[in-house]
């Protein structure tokens, strides 16, 4: 199996956008169907006992599209 970005040394841009060009539209819906709903529970879990506050700074590693990112986003403010 071919693999450009490791054959190039480096991580071609084109190349992760095309492999996540179509997948985004499908992943949250999926993530709903097979959590039977209960992702938007854990999420809220989540914020709720992480102890966000107004001005912390959070990293966003491999959260999928962004939705819980965007909710800490809104907890903790644009700064």
């Amino acid at each position: 199996m071919r693999i450009p970005w490791l054959e190039s040394g480096g991580i071609d841009k084109n190349f992760v956008d095309n492999l996540f060009k179509g997948f985004y539209k499908i992943y949250d819906r999926s993530l709903v169907i097979l959590t039977l709903g209960f992702d938007k529970s854990w999420k809220a879990r989540l914020i709720s006992v992480a102890y966000l506050r107004s001005g912390n700074t959070v990293l966003d590693v491999a959260a999928g599209t962004g939705l819980l990112t965007f909710r800490i986003a809104d907890r903790i403010g644009p700064n």
